[in-house]
C-alpha cells in the first residue's frame, strides 16, 4: 500500500507494530539479536546456540514429505538492483523500510545498554563455531547434500526439517558444561 510518503502515518503504523512486541530480532544480525535475547530473558549461551539446517545452496522440502528442492542462492541483476533504489520501491514498501530501521536502532541502542556486550558477542560465536564443529556429520534433516530425501526413521529433526540439531547441542553442552 502506498502512503504518499506520509512520514506522521508511516511512523503511527511502526509505532503500532513496534508496541506491540517486546523484541524483534533481525535475521542479517542474527548473532547479536540471540545475545541480545539471552540477556534480555536471563539464558545463557547454550541455550541460543543454533545449526544452520537450510541454506541458499542447499536442499530442503519445506513441509512434510514433498521432494527435495534446491534453495537456489540470492542474487542481483543490474535491473533488480535499479528498481530497489527507485522512488516507485521505497515508496510502496515505506512501512516496512521504516520498520527496519527502528528495530535496527533499537537493537543498537540496546546493545548499548548490555555491559560487555561485544565480549560476550564473541563468547557466543565462538561457542557456535565449537558447537558447528561437534555437530557436523551429526544433524541430518529432511534432504541430504544431493538432494535425495533422509528416510524419517534416520533424521535428528524434531518435526520436518525443524530441530534437527537439538540432540547434538544438547549433547554438546552435557560434555562441555
Amino acid at each position: 500500500e502506498y502512503y504518499n510518503n506520509n512520514v506522521k502515518e508511516i511512523d503511527l503504523i511502526v509505532k503500532d507494530i513496534l508496541d506491540g512486541y517486546d523484541f524483534i530480532a533481525l535475521t542479517e544480525r542474527m548473532d547479536e539479536s540471540l545475545v541480545v535475547f539471552m540477556h534480555l530473558l536471563g539464558l545463557d549461551l547454550y541455550d541460543i546456540l543454533y545449526i544452520k539446517a537450510r541454506s541458499s545452496g542447499t536442499f530442503s522440502n519445506g513441509v512434510k514429505d514433498r521432494q527435495c528442492v534446491y534453495l537456489i542462492p540470492s542474487f542481483l541483476t543490474p535491473t533488480m538492483s535499479e528498481f530497489f533504489h527507485s522512488e516507485e520501491w521505497k515508496n510502496s514498501n515505506a512501512v516496512d523500510i521504516r520498520l527496519y530501521q527502528a528495530v535496527y536502532t533499537s537493537l543498537d541502542n540496546t546493545i548499548l545498554k548490555i555491559d560487555k556486550f561485544q565480549r560476550t558477542l564473541q563468547e557466543f560465536q565462538t561457542l557456535q563455531q565449537t558447537a558447528a564443529k561437534f555437530c557436523e556429520n551429526k544433524v541430518r534433516s529432511i534432504c541430504d547434500e544431493g538432494g535425495t530425501p533422509i528416510p524419517k526413521v534416520n533424521r535428528t529433526c524434531i518435526i520436518w526439517g525443524e530441530g534437527c540439531d537439538f540432540d547434538c547441542l544438547a549433547e554438546f553442552q552435557r560434555i562441555h558444561t
